[in-house]
């Protein structure tokens, strides 16, 4: 009889020590023995959530980028307008004028740092 190589012999092994394990085993197979099912379908899940809220902020993002866009636009026009009711005597006043443009323009800035915050979130902070 052979002395075993650290020194001690364990003695024979029990029953419940053997792992009875495939050589070639399918990645099914694999999946199915180191996860079980219901890890399987919170993987599938969480993976099927994050796909749809990737494809939802992609839209939100564009739809946000069209009111903004727009937006700009008619305060630009509103700008023009001004310009051009000046020359004619029917303008808004200086002031109204100014509280339009700033009210608007902080609308949209209040707006985007919103859809910023959803689009982009921040990871939590490690408390190291």
């Amino acid at each position: 009889m052979k002395k075993p190589l650290w020194g001690f012999d364990p003695g024979p092994p029990d029953d419940d020590e053997f792992i009875d394990a495939d050589r070639n085993p399918s990645p099914e197979k694999e999946a199915r023995d180191l996860r079980n099912p219901e890890e399987i379908e919170s993987s599938k899940l969480d993976n099927q959530e994050k796909k749809d809220n990737l494809k939802a902020r992609a839209d939100y993002a564009e739809k946000a980028y069209r009111l903004v866009w727009t937006w700009t636009s008619c305060v630009m026009i509103i700008t023009l307008v001004q310009f051009i009711a000046k020359s004619s005597g029917n303008a808004l006043h200086h002031s109204s004028f100014i509280a339009l443009v700033v009210s608007t323009s902080g609308l949209m800035f209040g707006f985007w740092a919103l859809v910023g915050r959803y689009l982009f979130p921040q990871s939590p902070k490690s408390k190291d």
